[in-house]
């Protein structure tokens, strides 16, 4: 049956953890946490503060990076889902360049043979473009000579992962329209315009809408089975994840080596007002379909609220002040 996670060892849920989580998670149980959605630093010389170094040797990055992959795998559940945000490539600096004889590293190929090599099985993977759809966004210029051509970047990666099996905890197991009703979410190309720039120092919150669809996509709420799934973002930052996961109904953990960027965080995610006042599940879910109308265009009339709680993402209020996130991309 599943279990709703209420002990996160010496932590309390719902707040960010200051921290390596290198040294957090290992006070964590084994399979307790049900969606990790995070996003790691890239390696790319932003300046996180004096606890992260972002300009290692790529060789150090990657064997830190298979650390924590590995740390995240213990305290994944059985169907628990891993959203991992990554660039596909970093370009080098020169200096880099005479060093690894290329001028990019595939950072997203690498991260999916780690999670490969530690048993991770693989899910389809989002390709996330920064901008509306029809018009991506680049916050770089630079195209090269007319003989050795740049390409800019508009994109990331979303790489996805179960633990053990593909179904996650709460579901029904139903198929169609009814029951799986995600007809934009469950394209593998996302036209999210990044979060704007502020300036703050912060690296990367992601844009509230992420999580949104991650949380709504691989996590189900089962209240009349006692059953509230915990999310996890070891790198919080800003909190963005955390304040959405608990607008959404979620309970949360996260984790961020910057005690004053944990800190603020966690205010946040304390102010957050759940935009319901329990979490619900429709009847569709509980009791079948034998007594639900149906309007022109298949939708329920039904009295009873949607399986699927969707969220404006106007209603997702977050502090983006922490957010230099063009930054990054000038640097990937």
């Amino acid at each position: 049956m599943w279990q709703t996670i209420t002990d996160i060892g010496p932590y309390q849920l719902n707040t960010v953890i200051p921290g390596d989580c290198l040294d957090v998670l290992p006070d964590f149980p084994e399979a307790c946490i049900d969606l990790v959605v995070t996003s790691p630093p890239y390696n790319v010389g932003l300046d996180y503060g004096p606890l992260v170094d972002d300009s290692r040797p790529w060789d150090v990055y990657y064997a830190w990076l298979e650390e924590v992959l590995d740390a995240l795998y213990r305290v994944l559940k059985p169907g628990g889902v891993l959203a991992l945000n990554l660039p596909k490539e970093v370009k080098l600096p020169k200096d880099q360049i005479a060093t690894y004889g290329q001028r990019v590293q595939k950072v997203a190929s690498v991260a999916d043979e780690i999670c490969h090599r530690l048993g991770y099985l693989p899910r389809e993977s989002v390709v996330w473009v920064k901008g509306n759809e029809g018009m991506p966004i680049s916050t770089t210029t630079r195209t090269g000579s007319d003989n050795n051509i740049y390409l800019r970047s508009t994109s990331e990666m979303i790489l996805l992962y179960s633990k053990e099996r593909y179904y996650v905890d709460g579901g029904t197991g139903r198929r169609g329209k009814d029951d799986v009703p995600w007809q934009e979410e469950t394209k593998d190309v996302w036209w999210i315009p990044a979060a704007p720039r502020n300036g703050n120092g912060h690296p990367c919150p992601f844009p509230a809408e992420i999580p949104r669809r991650l949380i709504d996509l691989f996590t189900r709420l089962r209240p009349d089975r006692g059953f509230i799934p915990l999310v996890l973002d070891p790198f919080a930052g800003s909190g963005v994840v955390g304040v959405v996961a608990r607008q959404m109904g979620r309970n949360f953990i996260g984790i961020d080596i910057n005690p004053e960027y944990a800190a603020r965080a966690t205010e946040q995610i304390a102010a957050t007002r759940q935009l319901f006042e329990s979490p619900v599940v429709s009847r569709i879910a509980t009791q079948g379909k034998s007594n639900i109308q149906r309007s022109p265009r298949g939708r329920s009339r039904d009295e009873a609220p949607s399986l699927i709680m969707r969220l404006p993402v106007s209603a997702l209020t977050v502090d983006m002040s922490l957010n230099v996130r063009e930054a990054l991309d000038e640097a990937t």
